[in-house]
């Protein structure tokens, strides 16, 4: 964490990512809008958050915005989510605001770091999916073969067994005869 307030920039991708999100759902509230939201301020909330998330970067940059847009954003008191938690306290600016958000980043960055660890987990776990998929697939192939090949056993040994029984009963009616 810097030593001053930090900037926008300084914020982790997913905290600059729902402070956007969080301001574009807002925007048509905030009383006095930059030129350069005034064109999207009438897009639905998430093309707004979409097509104007640089702009509304930008001009996030401004304190005078940052306060009107902060009046306007919903207050959430007690976020589980640790994301959402950075961006107001970033935003909002509150008392302790400061120890708000580095709480909120350490979570944030915990959870960037297991999520990695997820990510590894996720990757062993598709290679033996798709390792057993295909064991799978030849197994299938293999009991498909032997399925057809006693089939056409069964076949043969049907048509030889109406053939015993035609000439048995053929037999029988030679000696009855």
């Amino acid at each position: 964490m810097p030593e001053t307030d930090p900037t926008l920039g300084d914020l982790p991708a997913p905290v600059r990512q729902r402070l956007v999100s969080l301001v574009a759902g807002a925007l048509p509230e905030v009383a006095v809008l930059p030129a350069s939201l005034r064109r999207i301020r009438d897009f639905a909330p998430a093309r707004r958050a979409r097509a104007g998330a640089a702009s509304i970067e930008g001009a996030l940059q401004d304190a005078e915005f940052r306060v009107r847009a902060a009046l306007v954003v919903p207050a959430q008191p007690g976020v589980d989510d640790p994301v959402t938690a950075a961006a107001l306290a970033w935003l909002g600016r509150g008392d302790g605001w400061l120890e708000d958000l580095a709480k909120a980043l350490a979570l944030v960055s915990e959870h960037e770091e297991s999520s990695g660890r997820e990510d590894e987990r996720l990757a062993r776990l598709t290679v033996r999916l798709d390792q057993a998929e295909r064991v799978l697939r030849e197994a299938r192939g293999s009991h498909r073969q032997q399925l057809d090949e006693a089939r056409a056993e069964n076949a043969r040994l049907r048509r030889t067994l109406g053939q015993e029984r035609r000439a048995g009963r053929e037999a029988l009616e030679a000696a009855t005869s």
